[in-house]
């Protein structure tokens, strides 16, 4: 199991699932995570996602 800070991401940077659910999450802490669920399926695994915050 991999975990870890992916740092900023932009769109096209991602596999299509991952990227959808990602850019879909509302930023979250971790006292209070949003998170995907149930966790993401791509051709690298299974994913579970939280988004600490967005650049607009």
């Amino acid at each position: 199991m991999f975990q870890g800070d992916l740092g900023w991401m932009t769109r096209g940077s991602m596999v299509g699932p991952f990227q959808d659910a990602a850019f879909a999450l509302q930023p979250s802490t971790t006292q209070k995570p949003v998170y995907t669920n149930p966790p993401i399926r791509t051709k690298h695994g299974y994913h579970v996602i939280m988004i600490e915050g967005k650049k607009m």
